[in-house]
């Protein structure tokens, strides 16, 4: 099916309108497998429109899936999983169709990185802006094999992931050759977000760091990736998910293509 982009003109404006876009597309092409649990993970906020930071950066997210040809139900829940909430992604078992992370260390990188326990959050109480104390904890549960193991329990179809080298991205999920459990469709950057920062802004009142930086998607991703909304996105999918889209994917994303050209392959 050709979708046309004008389909997603107002998909940002709102959550009623994006549900709209996606029930449009979803009867067009109802043989083709949809989204529909969403777990938001390391996000403080997660509206579709919103104009939270988060908010707006999984509104790029969906948008991009819906214009690349990978479906998601009307229907669809988003679950917001924090350590303001208590909640560590890591330990739980709840399943979700697409996981997005929103820029989550993956290692110890300096002195004030931590493991997360209920402590943090009476810190946190105290202090002004949160972020700062969650912003850099670590799950007690960390490590690449982890987030490989939970994503692949959670039944995930199709991960994406905000950060550059140092945060959880493509590099960590499927950075083995011999491990095809998930499939790098674009890459993260191999690049540190930190030294790229421009302008740390935000209200903690809208959820994470807004994070300015300087470097074009042109530089990050050396052309690769030209079309993405925003810069310092990686995605990635389960191998049997791609053979049950590849006909629906679109040729005018460049995650489409890419998506479409692996799964030709397997």
């Amino acid at each position: 099916m050709a979708i046309h982009q004008d389909m997603f003109q107002q998909s940002a404006t709102g959550d009623a309108d994006f549900r709209k876009v996606c029930d449009e597309l979803c009867t067009a092409q109802p043989e083709q497998p949809r989204l529909k649990t969403i777990a938001a993970v390391g996000a403080y906020d997660a509206t579709i429109g919103g104009k939270g930071v988060d908010s707006r950066r999984l509104t790029g997210v969906v948008t991009y899936l819906l214009q690349s040809g990978i479906l998601i139900d009307p229907a669809f829940d988003i679950d917001v999983v924090n350590f303001r909430e208590k909640r560590d992604f890591l330990i739980e078992d709840k399943s979700a169709d697409l996981v997005f992370i929103s820029l989550i260390l993956a290692q110890h990188i300096f002195r004030a990185t931590y493991y997360y326990s209920e402590r943090l959050n009476e810190l946190a109480a105290q202090r002004r802006d949160y972020r700062y104390i969650f912003g850099t904890a670590l799950s007690t549960e960390n490590s690449a094999t982890a987030w490989k193991k939970r994503i692949q329990g959670a039944g995930a179809k199709v991960v994406a992931t905000f950060g550059g080298k140092d945060e959880i991205g493509t590099h960590t999920l499927a950075a083995n050759i011999n491990d095809v459990s998930l499939l790098t469709l674009i890459k993260t950057p191999d690049a540190h977000m930190a030294t790229h920062v421009d302008k740390e802004d935000g209200d903690p009142d809208d959820g994470g760091f807004e994070l300015r930086t300087k470097t074009e998607l042109s530089r990050l991703y050396n052309l690769a990736a030209y079309d993405l909304p925003m810069p310092w996105l990686g995605f990635a999918a389960a191998p049997a998910y791609l053979g049950q889209v590849k006909n629906g994917l679109s040729d005018k994303t460049v995650l489409g293509v890419n998506a479409r050209r692996i799964a030709l392959k397997l």
